[in-house]
């Protein structure tokens, strides 16, 4: 195995391991050599990309090529084929995310990123849609420097580069950059045990669910629809408040609840990717600056990712 096979296994596992880098199944890496491209396979964890195989190879001439031992391609290789780097890394970075979800995300991020060769896509739709708008995007004008760092409105961030300590240093400044302190409050465990036993519900697995209900502004960011593309995949649409002194629970197309003063609690039954996605929404809610205003993802936005047969085969995945 080349020694850059090596590297993509390695930083993938460092990388997916990292909540505030990646949740669940999302997140996806790839390295280009030889003619082909080498990327993660759809609805498999990076974190696991050292101890089983996780990784699936298609012609960079872009045709089709069948899943091979039950693996099918990333959603996002049409991404990685798309965009000029020898080693590309889409990551769903938490501190990324929180500016990204802002109607002023641009402003925000050309302070915070002055200096660095990076550039803006609004939101689209994983797959081709949004590989399309990037490569427009980097592609830029004739002479222009490329864009090393892709941020993703809704989404996230794809960094690239010649090699996986070049990228690896880029994804160390880009979030000594962005940075912020998650907001906090007090919980109560014992209210939060109540309200699930009341409701027939689980409380968060993830301590960092909790973010999301431990002040009122990371509430209000929190259920003001869906931030992200990942979450209506895998919890529904946003997530509810939930009256601590109510006896029903709220009417809501989501598989998430948030109880100011006590906590996030979900349908029981729900896979450990959903319970990630909780907190994600936590980590991500609780860095949004206060008083920013928020772009959640639109309803129709929302049914194209719920009904995608490429989305129910990864929750289908994270489910069995």
């Amino acid at each position: 195995m080349s020694d850059l096979l090596k590297d993509l296994a390695a930083y993938s596992a460092r990388w997916g391991a990292d909540l505030e880098l990646v949740q669940g199944a999302g997140g996806n890496t790839s390295v280009k050599l030889d003619g082909q491209l080498h990327v993660k396979a759809s609805g498999q964890r990076l974190k696991d990309a050292r101890r089983q195989p996780i990784f699936v190879t298609v012609p960079l001439s872009g045709e089709a090529a069948p899943s091979t031992d039950g693996l099918r391609p990333s959603i996002e290789t049409s991404l990685h084929l798309l965009t000029p780097y020898r080693v590309t890394a889409h990551l769903h970075m938490v501190d990324v995310i929180a500016q990204a979800v802002r109607r002023d995300a641009r402003d925000a991020l050309d302070e915070a990123l002055a200096g660095l060769a990076w550039t803006w896509v609004p939101y689209a739709k994983p797959g081709v849609a949004l590989a399309e708008a990037i490569s427009r995007a980097i592609s830029g004008a004739a002479g222009a420097r490329l864009a090393e760092i892709v941020v993703l409105g809704n989404h996230g961030v794809i960094v690239g580069g010649a090699g996986f300590e070049e990228v690896d240093a880029r994804i160390s400044d880009l979030r000594a950059r962005l940075a912020v302190a998650p907001r906090t409050g007090p919980l109560s465990q014992a209210l939060l045990d109540e309200l699930a036993a009341r409701h027939g519900l689980e409380p968060a697995r993830l301590p960092q669910a909790h973010l999301a209900a431990a002040d009122p502004q990371s509430l209000g960011f929190a259920t003001a629809g869906s931030l992200y593309p990942d979450h209506p995949v895998f919890l529904g649409r946003g997530a509810a408040a939930l009256d601590p002194a109510a006896a029903d629970l709220p009417q809501t197309e989501s598989s998430l609840y948030l109880a100011p003063g006590a906590g996030a609690l979900l349908r029981p039954g729900l896979s450990e990717a959903a319970h990630e996605m909780a907190a994600c929404l936590g980590l991500v809610a609780s860095r949004i600056a206060g008083g920013a205003e928020v772009r959640p993802l639109t309803r129709a936005q929302e049914d194209e990712l719920i009904d995608w047969e490429a989305e129910r085969y990864r929750r289908g995945l994270a489910e069995g």
